[in-house]
């Protein structure tokens, strides 16, 4: 009995002291509804390190940023900036989450804005954007656990690392892309026919379904589709635990 109190009393005792600074880079921010309000100058990048959150990028007749974390209080450790048209964002690793599906970050920016050299490095989370942003060359997405869904791309060189999700991307990609994921499914609706590409399909163990077609594999689990064309944009998918599945993009 003894122990527990001194346990909670030092818990409480660590909170009320407080453990992050605070460090938020933009002056102009409102908090609203426990969240925080940033309005920004137009970006074209987004630079993204956070350890726990749901990021969502959507239209708005303003760039500006809204996020409330289980961590948000005023003695945060918080960087966001805008620096030379990228908008930079990072949040404390060491946080703890205490409710996810309530931790977001939501990032506002014009109708059909393209967003190149995008990089987000999330450890729990789903990371969203809207059909009415496009989504541009050299993006990068790490994530651990958490679902990623780009409904408008036009990338040239897309490098996607997974552990735990599902991944789903629509648009026109080419270039040099990898999309790495070791549990979950991937699903590509392409604009150019999956016959231009220099591919290489594998699933270690789940399967490929290519235009609604399922591909034969010789081994007993796991299947392996790759092309023979070597002057198309190259697209390598390995999932080790789940399916692929490559689609037309309906317009």
């Amino acid at each position: 009995m003894f122990k527990w109190i001194v346990i909670i009393g030092s818990m409480c005792l660590f909170s009320a002291l407080g453990y992050y600074t605070l460090n938020t880079s933009i002056s102009s921010h409102n908090i609203c509804n426990n969240s925080r309000c940033i309005d920004l100058e137009e970006f074209n990048s987004i630079q993204m390190d956070i350890d726990a959150a749901n990021v969502n990028i959507q239209e708005s007749d303003k760039f500006k940023i809204e996020y409330n974390l289980s961590f948000s209080s005023p003695s945060d450790n918080i960087i966001c900036k805008n620096e030379e048209g990228a908008l930079i964002f990072k949040s404390p690793k060491n946080s703890r989450v205490v409710n996810n599906k309530d931790q977001y970050i939501n990032i506002f920016v014009s109708p059909y804005k393209k967003l190149n050299d995008c990089t987000i490095n999330m450890n729990v989370g789903n990371f969203s954007c809207s059909d009415k942003i496009l989504m541009g060359d050299n993006l990068k997405i790490k994530c651990n656990t958490g679902n990623i869904n780009i409904l408008n791309c036009d990338s040239e060189n897309i490098n996607i690392e997974s552990n735990v999700g599902e991944i789903g991307i629509s648009g026109n990609i080419y270039g040099d892309s990898v999309i790495s994921l070791k549990t979950g499914n991937v699903a590509l609706n392409l604009l150019k026919p999956l016959q231009e590409y220099s591919y290489s399909l594998k699933s270690n163990l789940g399967n490929i379904i290519s235009y609604g077609k399922k591909s034969k594999s010789d081994n007993l689990v796991g299947a392996i589709l790759e092309s023979d064309n070597f002057d198309g944009s190259k697209l390598d998918v390995h999932v080790n635990t789940g399916n692929i599945d490559i689609n037309k993009l309906r317009i």
